[in-house]
């Protein structure tokens, strides 16, 4: 399984559970959680490597850093088709 996780800041993670807590809990489940950060916005200096560091992880991440959007779907698109 392969969970995609987007957004534009790091406020968006602030739930009852952190979410390295359920980051980790997917992978130890065998899933991969992919990042995805849309780095038009007020934290792109920062968004990268917070993602690298709290969102992507399991069997098969995409790359030890985040990949952009528009190179993930265009891997997508081209897988599908």
């Amino acid at each position: 399984m392969i969970v995609d996780v987007s957004g534009d800041g790091t406020d968006n993670c602030d739930g009852d559970l952190p979410f390295d807590r359920v980051r980790n809990d997917h992978v130890t489940d065998g899933v991969t959680v992919n990042g995805l950060p849309i780095l038009d916005c007020d934290e792109a200096w920062k968004l990268e490597d917070w993602y690298g560091q709290h969102i992507i992880g399991g069997p098969s991440p995409p790359s030890s850093s985040p990949p952009t959007l528009a190179k993930i779907f265009s891997e997508r698109s081209f897988r599908n088709s």
